[in-house]
C-alpha cells in the first residue's frame, strides 16, 4: 500500500489544495521461498496508482477526457465544430515544410490579425486541381495574398488559419 499527497501552493507558498489518496498492488511471493517476487515493482505500482487516484479526486485528466471526446465521434473520426469561412491572408513568411503540412506566418487581412497559415497533406490534391502543389508552394511567399475556406483553431498555445479549400469555383 502507498499514499500520495498532492499539495498546491501559491505565489507565496500558501497551501492551496491538499489532496491524498491511498494506491495498492498485489504482492507476488515466490511459494518456495515465502518472498516477494519483484517488491520493487509491486510498490511501484501501488506508488502509481495513488498518484492516479489524487488526479481523480482533483480532476485532473477529466478535461482533456472530455475534450477528446467531444472532438472524436463514435468511429474515431475528428467532426468538425467550426464551418469553414472565407480568409483573405497576407503571407509575412514563406511556406515551409512541417510535419505533414506546409505552413507559413500570415495576417487575416480583414482583421489584421496575426495567425499561422497551415495545409495539411490531405489537402494538397485540392490545390492540385488548379495549379501544381510546388508551384503553390514557391508563388505564396512573403508580401502575397491569398483567398480560400477554412477554419480558425489553436494548437499548441498557436493561433492557426487552416486550409479547408480553394476559394475558386469550378
Amino acid at each position: 500500500m502507498a499514499k500520495t499527497i498532492l499539495i498546491i501552493y501559491d505565489d507565496e507558498r500558501n497551501a492551496l489544495i491538499r489532496k491524498s489518496a491511498l494506491g495498492g498492488s498485489n504482492i507476488i511471493v515466490v511459494k518456495d521461498t515465502g518472498k516477494p517476487s519483484s517488491l520493487k515493482t509491486d510498490i511501484a505500482a501501488a506508488q502509481s496508482e495513488s498518484f492516479k487516484n489524487v488526479c481523480k479526486l482533483l480532476q485532473i485528466g477529466i478535461s482533456q477526457i472530455r475534450s477528446g471526446k467531444q472532438r472524436r465521434g463514435q468511429n474515431g473520426t475528428k467532426q468538425r465544430r467550426e464551418e469553414k469561412n472565407l480568409y483573405k491572408i497576407r503571407f509575412t513568411s514563406s511556406l515551409s515544410a512541417g510535419n505533414k503540412c506546409y505552413k507559413a506566418d500570415c495576417v487575416d487581412i480583414a482583421t489584421e490579425e496575426k495567425f499561422l497559415f497551415v495545409i495539411f497533406s490531405g489537402q494538397y490534391s485540392k490545390i492540385e486541381k488548379y495549379v501544381e502543389f510546388s508551384k503553390f508552394v514557391r508563388t505564396y511567399r512573403e508580401g502575397k495574398e491569398l483567398a480560400f475556406y477554412g477554419r480558425k483553431d489553436e494548437f499548441h498555445g498557436q493561433r492557426r488559419i487552416v486550409f479547408e479549400e480553394p476559394s475558386v469555383k469550378e
